[in-house]
């Protein structure tokens, strides 16, 4: 079970999070700061914004067609 949880420890170390405390069967871990959050979020806007306008003329067109 301890070369399990090393094993997921170090897959999470890798992904951005740092280990705060770690027993034999637990580990408390400290995620990412939001700022890399917000960031991925401001960079994913635009294209959010412009598939819900895509969508939006599509029912409308469709509501017109049919």
């Amino acid at each position: 079970m301890q070369l399990a949880l090393t094993k997921r420890v170090e897959q999470l170390v890798e992904c951005g999070w740092h280990p705060e405390t770690t027993t034999e069967t637990t580990a408390s871990l400290v995620g990412r700061r939001p700022f890399s959050w917000w960031l991925f979020l401001a960079a994913m806007w635009p294209k959010l914004l412009a598939f819900l306008l895509l969508m939006i003329g599509w029912v409308f067109f469709l509501r017109w067609y049919f």
